[in-house]
């Protein structure tokens, strides 16, 4: 509509990810709008495709400019863009205005030209089917109306009954399968968990005196750790630590991480068993051994002595309380078998998709795992599966290496952690979306958001969402009608608190969002 009004308007489409942007681009190419206008898009997604020379030649040229949210923020501060040029401005998935990130910055100079009483020329549309629940309903509103403001904007609510709605987005329908949990995992996580508290107990007195500012919710994560539980507050400790402005030792440095590592192997045993959580666990402790030596060839030829004490000690607790002969012989003969279906979350895969083959001779679903270690187990574990390798293509889509490939090099990180680069996963999704027999994707929670696969008729979340914002995007994934999203987990256990959770999240969002709309 606005291009056919002005036909030299200029629009702004920003996305969260490289993939939706490339989607989204692919979208507007085809639109009947850009195509009777002769309209120009281009789309930006590279790290540094939108430099301030390309900036001012698009502006110009392009009618529609497409990209992740980083390239406009960053030609912003730079002041090569200004919101000025920009007729109308698209936020899509605009629930994530909100704390800092990318959106929020950029809204921050959208206030700037308003406060300054510069004519505020740029008209903004956020997108979203979630725009934030809570546990319980009065913070559900908080969020919403928080993100109102920080979008300067009106909520205009389009029921899910709306007949076009449920044309395009069919609603699907949830069924939960419930699995018994085996006692193996929980003590082969409480061996683990033991082992890291021990270690982790005497590092929180000494790096509350390094980085007095950088503390550890200790009891949180000592309950986590006493049940056997990931903690999701001991990562986010790590990743402050292992912050290379910190400038620790080499050793100091291997320690964090394999600590760091041993709280991923906990979550992956939850998640897969103990033997993917072994195998994982065997190859980090396999890294650190390398660098030590490492460490030590250095010290040999004159370089600073350090106290090697404390990485030793790690790897031998290791090796006396959690990775016996026997486990890792049990690990080792599973991992290689052609019939890995002992791990009751995987059984329970298998035979879904057993049952979808038997009734459907061809579909196209999503399997969410949570990791990027599990993704590449799931599919490699699912491949070996006799009934299902020949019936099945199973393909994997994960989210963008977070580090460079020296960084991953010297982390000792191998491709199943590195990530997708951009043309790796638009070249999975292509092949996902293109393929006509029975077709799986395994991915991570970076496929969960605004993806359209338009012939997905079912999903499954291998690993229960934790928040009511991902069970939503999640629902979004599937297009047929009759679609189902089937969770997986496992009875008395962490997965069903959580599950409750995101279900309560869920549904005070949909309430917050119709009282708001009725409010205005």
């Amino acid at each position: 509509m606005l291009l056919r009004k002005k036909p030299d308007a200029k629009v702004v489409f920003l996305a969260t990810t490289v993939a939706l942007a490339q989607q989204q681009a692919e979208v507007f190419k085809r639109a009947d709008c850009i195509t009777q206008q002769s309209a120009r898009v281009d789309c930006f997604v590279k790290g540094s495709s939108m430099t301030a020379k390309r900036w001012r030649i698009a502006i110009v040229w392009d009618s529609v400019l497409v990209m992740t949210a980083q390239q406009l923020l960053n030609n912003l501060a730079a002041k090569a863009a200004h919101l000025q040029q920009i007729d109308l401005l698209v936020l899509d998935e605009c629930h994530h205005c909100l704390n800092d990130s990318p959106y929020s910055h950029i809204m921050q100079h959208y206030y700037k030209k308003l406060s300054s009483q510069e004519q505020a020329c740029t008209q903004v549309l956020g997108l979203t089917a979630s725009p934030g629940g809570d546990v319980n309903v009065d913070g559900a509103f908080r969020v919403q109306w928080q993100l109102q403001s920080n979008m300067c904007a009106q909520f205009i609510n389009i029921d899910h009954k709306d007949v076009e709605v449920a044309r395009l987005v069919p609603r699907a329908t949830d069924r939960v399968i419930r699995v018994e949990p085996r006692p193996e995992d929980a003590d082969f996580s409480k061996r683990l968990a033991g082992v890291v508290l021990r270690h982790v107990g005497g590092l929180v007195v000494q790096m509350s005196q390094v980085l007095p500012g950088v503390e550890l919710p200790f009891l949180k994560a000592r309950v986590d750790m006493n049940a056997g539980r990931w903690s999701p507050d001991l990562k986010a400790w790590f990743r402050t630590l292992l912050d290379p402005t910190h400038c620790f030792s080499h050793t100091l440095m291997v320690y964090f991480k394999l600590l760091r590592d041993c709280n991923a192997a906990i979550l992956l045993t939850q998640n897969h068993g103990f033997e993917l959580g072994l195998r994982f666990l065997g190859l980090r402790c396999s890294a650190a051994s390398e660098q030590m030596q490492d460490c030590a060839i250095f010290t040999a030829q004159g370089g600073v002595d350090e106290p090697r004490d404390v990485v030793t000690a790690l790897l031998w607790d290791l090796s006396e309380s959690v990775c016996d002969p026997t486990r890792v012989c049990i690990a080792l003969k599973a991992m290689q078998s052609s019939l890995y279906v002992c791990f009751p979350k995987f059984k329970a895969l298998v035979k879904l998709l057993q049952d979808m083959i038997s009734s459907k001779d061809t579909f196209h679903g999503i399997v969410f795992v949570r990791q990027r270690q599990g993704v590449q187990a799931v599919a490699a574990l699912l491949r070996n599966v006799p009934e299902l390798d020949k019936a099945v293509a199973f393909h994997t889509f994960t989210g963008h290496p977070a580090k460079t490939k020296v960084q991953l090099a010297q982390d000792g990180a191998d491709a199943e952690t590195a990530g997708m680069p951009t043309r790796k996963q638009q070249e999975a999704l292509q092949r996902f979306r293109d393929a006509r027999g029975r077709e799986i994707l395994v991915a991570t929670a970076a496929a969960q958001e605004g993806l359209d696969i338009v012939n997905c008729s079912f999903v499954v979340c291998y690993d229960v969402m934790e928040r009511g914002v991902q069970l939503m995007q999640r629902r979004g994934r599937t297009r047929m009608l009759d679609s189902q999203i089937f969770m997986i987990m496992e009875s008395r256990s962490s997965d069903e608190i959580l599950f409750s959770k995101a279900c309560v999240e869920a549904t005070n969002d949909r309430l917050a969002q119709v009282h708001i709309a009725k409010s205005l």
